[in-house]
């Protein structure tokens, strides 16, 4: 996956996202509350990969905030369950990567604690970490996306954001 800089940002953060939706159709959590959140933060992302202007601190308010319930919370809930866990490491890496990416796409300097350690590579590293934990993922369909990744969002310039991104095409293609 070292050629993951060679996809623009959209492709990037558009193959993190295929990755959670993939892992996410593995498990059901108990509370709707927790489903409902999930769906409205991972339509949000895809939102803001589709190009519609969705404020930085938007997502990150979904993300964690002191008043409601966030997914920072559903993943300390389910923090020890071995199957939904690895899920929720996927999904919250894939997250702060998208906000980290809306945040420096906007310049905004005053970086939330929770997402200043996000980085390019550690946030590749993760994602492929915790996604062969978890049962939906194997190598052959990993590779074979990131394969349509890199021929259809290919850039010389890893900064480039290239292309906003069709959910609905994606999800036709790897779910």
């Amino acid at each position: 996956m070292k050629k993951i800089f060679d996809i623009s940002v959209y492709g990037r953060i558009a193959f993190f996202l295929t990755v959670s939706e993939k892992v996410l159709k593995t498990v059901e959590f108990e509370e709707n509350g927790d489903n409902n959140l999930i769906k409205k933060m991972m339509t949000a992302c895809w939102n803001w990969c589709g190009g519609q202007s969705i404020p930085a601190y938007a997502l990150w308010k979904l993300f964690e905030s002191e008043e409601d319930m966030t997914i920072s919370d559903i993943s300390w809930k389910y923090k020890d369950d071995a199957i939904k866990a690895p899920v929720l490491k996927v999904l919250v890496t894939t997250i702060m990567y998208t906000i980290f990416h809306a945040l420096k796409r906007e310049d905004i300097e005053n970086i939330p604690e929770s997402i200043e350690s996000v980085d390019d590579s550690t946030a590749v590293t993760d994602l492929l970490r915790y996604a062969q934990k978890c049962k939906a993922i194997n190598k052959q369909w990993l590779s074979k996306t990131f394969e349509y990744f890199l021929e259809n969002f290919h850039t010389n310039n890893p900064e480039s954001y290239g292309k906003t991104i069709d959910r609905k095409n994606l999800i036709s293609k790897f779910l």
